[in-house]
């Protein structure tokens, strides 16, 4: 379809993603790929990377591929392939429900914005499941009573349903609380914002259990998506990409293997 587009004139590229380093780690998860040794770090501390492997390289191949036809284009960390997104210049984005909102605010009625499930690579993988994203809220153990009657007042406040379906209409994260979730439900929500919808079907019928879907337990992430980024970037640039990944991976490995020793 990208190819299709370009030759007819519509866009110069088709495709591109935000958080790359999300999309690959997706895509693992979503095959039933663990990401790291140790059962994805939940069952110790890790001290590698399960990759590149014959899923990798596969999916690498795909994604150089697009790249040398200028189908898919590298569009930076985070949210900055948002831009090309919603000014026209690319038609598919692949990206977190969390900018869902802003996508659909800022397009308007320039042109129809339609959700899909993100794609899998062929039924030859087993099917796990997308990865869970967004933030996590931690106490301290040396906070005062005060201090943490306040944050007991912070913490009721954000799992009231109210607010949870206020959060969720203008950003598209998910709801923190069953309640909100049939909150939504009830007042048929999903019937008027279907592109809401999406991201709840696919993570319902992909894999609940094991560790691939559960996630990644590792200490020195936020460095090792840097990394996984460093990669992604050589494989559209359109270099070897099991060398990209190969370095990379060897990164992480050193990354964590330093961890474990500071652990000791």
């Amino acid at each position: 379809m990208g190819l299709k587009l370009i030759e007819a004139g519509v866009v110069t590229h088709a495709m591109s993603t935000g958080w790359p380093d999300w999309m690959f780690e997706t895509q693992l998860a979503m095959h039933d790929i663990e990401y790291a040794n140790m059962g994805n770090g939940r069952d110790g501390y890790p001290t590698e990377v399960s990759w590149p492997n014959q899923f990798t390289d596969e999916l690498m191949a795909i994604w150089g591929k697009m790249a040398a036809d200028n189908v898919w284009i590298y569009g930076g960390a985070e949210y900055n392939a948002n831009g090309a997104f919603n000014s026209g210049e690319i038609t598919f984005l692949m990206q977190s429900t969390s900018s869902l909102d802003g996508v659909l605010n800022t397009v308007g009625d320039a042109f129809e914005v339609r959700t899909t499930f993100l794609p899998r690579l062929s039924n030859e993988y087993p099917r796990g499941n997308v990865l869970i994203g967004g933030n996590s809220l931690y106490v301290s153990n040396r906070v005062s009573d005060e201090e943490l009657a306040v944050i007991f007042e912070f913490f009721k406040f954000l799992s009231d349903p109210d607010i949870g379906t206020y959060w969720h209409k203008n950003t598209g994260y998910f709801p923190a609380t069953n309640a909100g979730m049939q909150a939504l439900m009830d007042e048929g929500w999903f019937a008027q914002s279907p592109n809401h919808l999406t991201a709840f079907l696919q993570i319902l019928s992909g894999k609940t259990a094991g560790n691939a879907a559960s996630g990644m337990r590792l200490g020195p992430f936020a460095q090792a998506r840097e990394w996984v980024r460093d990669a992604l970037e050589k494989v559209a640039r359109g270099e070897d990409q099991r060398a990209a990944l190969e370095y990379s991976a060897k990164q992480i490995n050193q990354l964590l293997a330093d961890y474990n020793e500071f652990l000791d």
